[in-house]
């Protein structure tokens, strides 16, 4: 299994809500948290919480609930 940046997990949900942020639910806050976080390599509890919620929010389940899920 391959680990997903920050970056490309940042990219997978901005091409999600592209042109539809309005309707995505995801709020002004948050996409600038997006655009400060995308270059990090780390982050912080807090940021990956927000960073999961953010997925959960746009994709309705996160990778990893899914990956476990199928085996």
């Amino acid at each position: 299994m391959s680990v997903i940046t920050t970056r490309e997990r940042v990219e997978r949900i901005c091409r999600e809500c592209a042109g539809v942020w309005a309707q995505s639910g995801v709020t002004g806050w948050e996409r600038n948290f997006l655009e400060k976080i995308k270059e990090h390599t780390f982050l912080s509890v807090k940021q990956e919480k927000i960073l999961s919620h953010l997925e959960t929010k746009v994709f309705g389940v996160n990778d990893e609930e899914t990956d476990e899920e199928w085996g």
